[in-house]
């Protein structure tokens, strides 16, 4: 795995693992989702406009986009049992 790819899932794992106690997605609607992931969209592209940029923001905001499309692309997987 490249290194970049690892840092970049480390970083989603501490977000995850720091929301722990608000439960998994697995029965959210994609929907609902797909609205946060757009709300995170829009948060990135506000950060990306600013005359005075945040590295921290924007990478903050990569990976929570990323998270919410891994959320989606998980309860669209038919058999997770295949997934291990």
């Amino acid at each position: 795995m490249r290194k970049e790819i690892k840092w970049f899932a480390s970083e989603m794992e501490k977000v995850l693992a720091r929301n722990d106690y608000k439960g998994g997605w697995e029965f959210e609607d994609y929907d609902y989702l797909f609205d946060r992931l757009h709300d995170e969209w829009i948060e990135l592209r506000k950060e990306l406009r600013r005359k005075n940029k945040s590295n921290e923001n924007i990478l903050k905001e990569c990976v929570d986009i990323a998270n919410f499309s891994m959320m989606i692309a998980d309860i669209m997987i038919p058999n997770k049992a295949k997934l291990t």
